[in-house]
């Protein structure tokens, strides 16, 4: 893991390192964070308020699964105990691990969401939510709790080591080149990643894809995503192309700006998105709209109601996809041509590539 985050890194030689690419110092800071030390022994965590330091070092951020058990939250009665000091002994399982990690990689910072916005204040909560593409854009990187289902479970599960390397055999068989090959479970990263427990919250599409890396600590074995690289333990160099092309490229794609991002990769996106879980409706196009500000950097495009003006045609034929009646918003969110309308996972059915599509736009508005 340090291999992969540290600049000039393997993977990133000959070409820009993404973690020193997005992140720089002082250009940042989430109005609070949490201060960890860097000593072994410092059994307290502060929340500090970042406009009262002179300079705030790089830090990193927690993904994590709320679930049922509710974990410690920043709450306005107890702001001023938390500035002074939390026990780690309070803190759950997954947030104590997230410390030790970032203590490993030399990081005095973290941002925790329960501990950083102030629970039971919706002008805080309004705030931190119109700033939390930044959050995670320009932090060093993204601790996953992508295996836990809530915050007591931890980041580190038990596996059996001889699971993780890949099956080497020597074999040759007609119509291929004799030599090595490796066998592994095609399902490797759906089963680790797609389908985990962190990856069925919504507002995770953002913080995985905004993140310079991230850091997943799935059930069976860590996992490594930034643009530039998708590894594992059992990949450490990279998944194979197979894997890592119909898995990760949305990633890299968001980096580059291209047409192939708003044409293909966006529709795996909302795909993405509109499969997970939102504890409000009312978050459907909060929780969507950190991922909206950095894709408008990079498409050179307006954005509307979900989709992307210049592919507005090829995007608006969608489905749903779940066997029930549409459960459409109570309250108006977006029209109801757009996906946002509705509360069930949708796709965008691919017509981009075909050029017998009877429809014209003149012009469209909301």
């Amino acid at each position: 893991m340090q291999k992969h985050i540290q600049p000039g890194s393997a993977h990133q030689r000959g070409s820009t390192p993404q973690v020193q690419k997005t992140w720089e110092p002082n250009i940042f800071a989430p109005p609070r964070l949490l201060d960890i030390g860097l000593g072994d022994q410092l059994e307290v965590v502060r929340v500090i308020q970042t406009k009262q330091w002179h300079r705030i070092d790089k830090y990193m951020t927690l993904s994590h699964c709320w679930g049922a058990r509710v974990p410690i939250t920043l709450r306005s009665n107890n702001f001023g105990q938390f500035k002074e000091g939390i026990p780690m002994a309070r803190l759950p399982k997954t947030f104590r691990d997230a410390v030790s990690v970032a203590k490993w990689l030399h990081i005095r910072y973290l941002w925790i969401d329960s501990l950083c916005i102030i629970q039971d204040s919706i002008e805080d909560w309004t705030i931190e939510a119109a700033s939390m593409r930044d959050v995670y854009k320009y932090s060093y990187g993204t601790i996953a709790a992508t295996g836990a289902s809530d915050s007591s479970i931890g980041l580190f599960f038990e596996h059996l080591p001889h699971s993780v390397p890949p099956l080497k055999v020597n074999i040759a068989w007609t119509g291929w080149p004799a030599g090595e090959y490796y066998g592994f479970a095609f399902d490797l990263w759906d089963e680790n990643i797609t389908e985990a427990p962190l990856n069925r919250r919504a507002w995770v599409v953002k913080e995985r894809l905004l993140s310079p890396p991230v850091l997943h600590f799935a059930r069976h074995q860590m996992f490594w995503e930034c643009q530039e690289l998708a590894a594992c333990e059992t990949f450490p160099w990279g998944l194979p192309k197979a894997i890592r092309d119909e898995k990760t490229s949305a990633k890299r794609y968001l980096g580059a700006g291209s047409q192939e991002f708003k044409r293909r990769h966006w529709q795996d996106i909302v795909h993405t998105y509109t499969r997970g879980l939102l504890t409000r409706d009312t978050d459907k196009c909060i929780a969507f709209h950190g991922l909206v500000e950095q894709a408008q950097v990079v498409a050179n495009d307006t954005y509307i109601a979900g989709f992307w003006r210049h592919y507005i045609v090829q995007q608006l034929p969608w489905q749903i996809l779940t066997h029930r009646p549409s459960a459409r918003s109570s309250a108006y969110r977006a029209p109801s041509w757009s996906w946002l309308s509705v509360n069930d996972e949708v796709s965008m059915l691919d017509v981009s590539e075909r050029d017998d599509l009877l429809l014209e736009l003149l012009d469209v508005w909301v």
